[in-house]
């Protein structure tokens, strides 16, 4: 279990220091997520924990925060007010709240904000964590047992287990929100900026591709929860091969540097600049997002194609020697990234050549 003395403000002090954390704010959201999630798990309930903050659980080594939870609760929605309950009780959370939205779209959610008191100040004052529940039944081909650990807390007793999806999963899963004008984050949501959340699912992409080791069961993942959101939407002429054009849309509009739809490619930056502080231990610039960006608009069309085929990773600047992306507009711009970051040009060649070109 999660000890007390995370909660103190010498704890987090220290591990700000000792991570090179920006932002102690952060850093106390985080450990309330955890906290959070071993409660609903102590209380009983039955979940998938999904979504950013599932990869601080899932990857040996993470590098950006992820202050919400999100679960997946098999069946329909149905009250959690006895267990809300005990987790104020035996919590730092001194109440919680729902937080009602309209979307305007049929999706079995529901949302909660459980706030804690900061030690961080009185700009704090109505601190919270946000609970994301969707009541939909188990939509990734594989799902994992990991313990909650974290070089941020400290334990005591035996660790709790969670449920989530895989690598290949929530790789699946977070391709559908890299799609901003079919089904993923958009760039704008009413009259809020979505910019950093796109690039929070695009810098997840760029972890995760590295770590994938079967395209059958990310294609699997993607067209469940693509076809789930597509019907959610009621998008009757949209197809999960759109969303994964769109993705590549998406990719080829960055990777171009404002050559291309250049209004799209400010939003898409000043999301960049908008997430450093959630990155820690590494960075996240144009350059880094390009190179993400190429690895997802590979493994898109590599998703598109009938027969899949394993991934072909950069292994180095020798491999692109006797490369270049033929005369097959508008995709052979990108020859422009072979000198100056070749794993980008690497990725974009691939494409390209699964494209037919």
């Amino acid at each position: 279990m999660i000890t007390a003395i995370c909660h103190s403000k010498e704890w987090i002090q220290s591990k700000q220091k000792e991570h090179k954390v920006d932002d102690p704010i952060l850093l106390e959201k985080v450990i309330h997520a955890f906290v959070l999630l071993e409660a609903l798990k102590a209380g009983g309930l039955d979940f998938i924990f999904k979504g950013g903050t599932s990869m601080l659980l899932l990857l040996d080594e993470p590098h950006r925060f992820s202050i919400d939870i999100d679960i997946i609760i098999p069946g329909r929605k149905h009250s959690l007010s006895d267990l809300f309950k005990k987790v104020v009780e035996q919590t730092k959370f001194y109440k919680v709240e729902e937080d009602e939205r309209y979307s305007g779209l049929d999706i079995p959610k529901a949302h909660y904000k459980f706030y804690y008191q900061s030690v961080l100040g009185a700009s704090q004052e109505n601190a919270y964590i946000l609970l994301d529940i969707l009541y939909e039944k188990n939509p990734y081909p594989s799902v994992i047992e990991k313990e909650i650990r974290s070089p941020f807390l400290s334990f005591e007793g035996k660790p709790v287990q969670i449920s989530l999806p895989n690598i290949n999963s929530i790789l699946g899963d977070k391709l559908t929100a890299f799609a901003p004008k079919t089904i993923g984050v958009p760039y704008q949501r009413g009259k809020r900026d979505m910019t950093k959340e796109i690039m929070k699912q695009l810098y997840d992409l760029g972890s995760l591709f590295n770590l994938q080791d079967n395209p059958e069961e990310i294609k699997r993942s993607f067209l469940t929860v693509a076809e789930k959101e597509i019907g959610y939407r009621e998008l009757k002429n949209c197809s999960p091969q759109d969303v994964l054009d769109d993705s590549i849309r998406a990719g080829h509009i960055l990777s171009a540097r404002g050559k291309v739809e250049n209004t799209e490619f400010q939003l898409l930056t000043q999301g960049i600049s908008k997430l450093k502080p959630f990155i820690y231990g590494s960075k996240f610039q144009l350059e880094d997002a390009i190179i993400a960006v190429s690895k997802v608009s590979y493994l898109a069309t590599l998703l598109k194609q009938e027969k899949l085929s394993r991934v072909a990773y950069y292994s180095g600047v020798g491999q692109v020697t006797d490369l270049m992306i033929p005369n097959a507009p508008p995709y052979n711009m990108h020859n422009k990234l072979k000198k100056a970051l070749p794993e980008a040009f690497y990725y974009w060649y691939q494409t390209v050549k699964l494209m037919g070109g």
